[in-house]
């Protein structure tokens, strides 16, 4: 009877730790990822940015990206960055620098970045599920 109480537990124990084990991974993932995305931002590279997009948005977003022709990003800041692995979504609030050449003229646009993780399929990973803001 002990020998199997024990077992019982040691096999709760694994499951608890391979599902703490498991947000742990999510989360590390999204730190990745989003630091990729944010960098990539940073630099300009928009069209590198529909790697990063789930699916039904990539239209829109390339429409977006086109729309940003001209733009110099100056400098960016991460405002604020939530992961719920429960729930497998994040949020990403950035702010970028930019201006519209020829201008000189110094502008800034909060990016909302939307995220959901899938595990399954073709698409396994962490997805934008929002577009590159609009640059005005």
């Amino acid at each position: 009877m002990k020998f199997g109480f024990r077992m019982v537990l040691l096999a709760a124990s694994l499951l608890m730790f391979s599902g703490c084990n498991f947000g742990y991974i999510v989360k590390e993932n999204f730190d990745k990822t989003s630091r990729s995305y944010a960098t990539m931002l940073r630099w300009q590279e928009f069209d590198a940015g529909v790697a990063y997009v789930d699916a039904p948005l990539r239209d829109n977003y390339r429409k977006r990206v086109e729309a940003a022709r001209g733009i110099r990003v100056l400098d960016s800041r991460i405002l604020s960055k939530d992961c719920d692995t429960g729930a497998k979504k994040a949020e990403v609030v950035m702010e970028l620098d930019y201006n519209i050449s020829p201008s000189t003229t110094v502008r800034t646009v909060t990016d909302l970045q939307k995220w959901r993780y899938f595990d399954e399929g073709e698409k396994k990973g962490w997805r934008l599920e929002s577009l590159l803001p609009e640059f005005k």
